[in-house]
């Protein structure tokens, strides 16, 4: 699905061409929301500190070409499986996510390099970037929900898989093993293949538990607030009781049916 075009007509430094000529870059006719990220004076900013940051290092560099990669490698899957992601969706995200590297830096006794926490510094940093031209909010919300956690492990079993599920929903997890996929793709194939294959094991899986509806949110569980309201529960406590009840299920540790769900539930309350 495409957005529509919501961006304001021009930057704070003009119009978008006079800002890529400034910085380099070729502007993204097809993309106009795109060119005026690229074209913001906070991004070429944080694009410099970053190229400054890394001077040294010969791979595995995070600027404009390892952003371009990222976004180029998604944009590639999506077409060949026709995957329907919305292409400024994709090149929004892989041009936010690494941005906020230098601010994170840290360098310990043995003098390693390292960027802990990186990953919600580089939203904090997106955010004023895509607020500025007044995005739309599909388009907001799809990218602020990966850049904060795109480094986090997702794991090789249906139980976190689930969990990530319920926080993200299906398109959100699916969007999150793409950009993880596509950064790894970037970088020095010797040393992401074990995380590269680990991904292709976690979207089969992904693939399973949504063919087979096996339940990772409230919604799926074959109980409700009305039926803990029958049992006597009240007001925060059915949504804590819900919650408890989902993470058993996930767990494995009991059916989702009716009966059994209810029987924990009373049981669970009369513990509290």
């Amino acid at each position: 699905m495409r957005v529509v075009n919501d961006f304001t007509s021009k930057t704070d430094e003009g119009t978008p061409r006079r800002g890529f000529m400034a910085s380099g870059l070729a502007p993204f006719d097809a993309m106009p929301r795109i060119d005026y990220i690229c074209a913001n004076g906070l991004f070429r900013r944080h694009l410099g500190n970053i190229a400054q940051l890394e001077s040294g290092r010969i791979f595995c560099r995070h600027g404009i070409d390892h952003l371009l990669d990222v976004a180029r490698i998604m944009w590639i899957k999506n077409l060949e499986e026709q995957l329907e992601f919305d292409r400024e969706v994709i090149y929004a995200t892989a041009l936010l996510h690494d941005i906020g590297k230098p601010l994170a830096k840290t360098t310990d006794d043995n003098g390693v390099d390292h960027f802990k926490g990186h990953q919600k510094i580089s939203a904090d940093l997106a955010a004023p970037i895509l607020k500025r031209f007044k995005i739309s909010n599909e388009l907001y919300d799809r990218v602020m929900l990966i850049i904060p956690i795109h480094d986090i492990h997702i794991g090789t079993k249906k139980k976190n898989i689930k969990k990530w599920l319920n926080r993200l929903g299906e398109q959100g997890v699916r969007d999150l093993i793409e950009v993880k996929r596509a950064d790894k793709l970037g970088q020095n194939p010797k040393m992401t293949g074990e995380e590269l294959q680990n991904l292709v094991t976690t979207e089969s899986l992904v693939d399973e538990i949504i063919a087979n509806a096996e339940p990772y949110s409230v919604k799926d569980l074959k109980i409700n607030g009305f039926d803990l309201i029958n049992l006597g529960f009240k007001g925060k406590e059915i949504g804590n009781i819900l919650s408890a009840v989902l993470e058993m299920v996930i767990d494995g540790k009991i059916e989702n049916e009716k009966n059994i769900l209810l029987k924990y539930a009373k049981e669970k309350g009369e513990l509290n």
